[in-house]
């Protein structure tokens, strides 16, 4: 789930807005309390701002065929492996007005590590979110979800690099009393770095990010098949300049299931971070 941002989606969000909110509250008095005894430095955030030429979503073309962009603002709560973070996905067609597929997004995540630089590590995250369109009537537009994912980046080394295998599953349910289109995607895949020789100046080294990705739908959506949706491959250069790093990234998608995107899919786009 990307995470986005509006203003005015507390006043929408109601009652769960105020548990994440709260949420929020109780994670950082935990995390202040934990990072005092370990000595960590204190809370941290990053900004992060996506510019695509296509919002593919699981598949499906959100914006059918047009650019969008994605500002996201996370909070690290004193290195304890959870955060916060609230986002948006935007139209670059529609701009100065919503578009009815904009969105919001809130979530909480932790992060941990099991069996650190063994070769069977195993790197985990949990996420739970809440979505909405704001220009959606809020029981049509409100989605709840979780997310699980892990991935084992020391298991099978490869030339100068690892090839890291991984697995996620993520369930989506309508909340607001709207109806039951609950959809549960599971993704297998296989990542690569390949280092190469540094290009950008002020970059010691860089690699060539590959990956390739295969995601499974199931859904009570009468209109939607179950089965394996579409193949991802999808290729990255991340680079640093300044304060910020910057990925430029290319994917081409392989669409397998029609009731969910009828049409392979070629977009790219560039990506930036600072965190302070």
């Amino acid at each position: 789930m990307q995470l986005r941002k509006d203003s005015n989606v507390p006043m929408r969000l109601g009652g769960t807005f105020s548990l994440l909110v709260a949420a929020f509250l109780v994670l950082a008095a935990a995390a202040g309390a934990f990072a005092q005894d370990e000595g960590d430095n204190g809370l941290g955030f990053t900004f992060e701002v996506d510019f695509a030429s296509k919002y593919i979503n699981h598949g499906e073309d959100v914006y059918d065929d047009e650019a969008a962009f994605f500002p996201a603002l996370s909070f690290d709560l004193f290195g304890t492996g959870f955060s916060i973070s609230v986002g948006g996905a935007f139209s670059f067609t529609d701009t100065g007005e919503l578009n009815d597929s904009d969105e919001v997004n809130y979530s909480i995540s932790y992060e941990h590590s099991f069996f650190e630089e063994k070769r069977y590590q195993a790197d985990s995250s949990l996420l739970w979110g809440v979505m909405t369109c704001p220009n959606v009537p809020q029981e049509e537009s409100n989605v709840s979800e979780w997310e699980l994912g892990v991935e084992f980046p020391e298991l099978i080394p490869l030339g100068a690099s690892n090839l890291v295998p991984s697995y996620c599953i993520c369930w989506d349910m309508t909340m607001g009393g709207g109806p039951d289109d609950s959809i549960v995607w599971q993704a297998v895949g296989l990542s690569y770095e390949l280092p190469i020789p540094a290009f950008i100046p002020g970059n010691d080294e860089q690699a060539l990010g590959m990956s390739v990705t295969a995601e499974h739908w199931s859904t009570n959506d009468e209109e939607i098949d179950d089965g394996w949706a579409h193949v991802t491959f999808a290729f990255e250069v991340p680079f640093v300049v300044g304060p910020a790093e910057v990925t430029p990234y290319i994917a081409y998608q392989i669409s397998t299931e029609d009731t969910v995107n009828d049409e392979n899919e070629l977009y790219g786009g560039i990506a930036m971070s600072v965190s302070f």
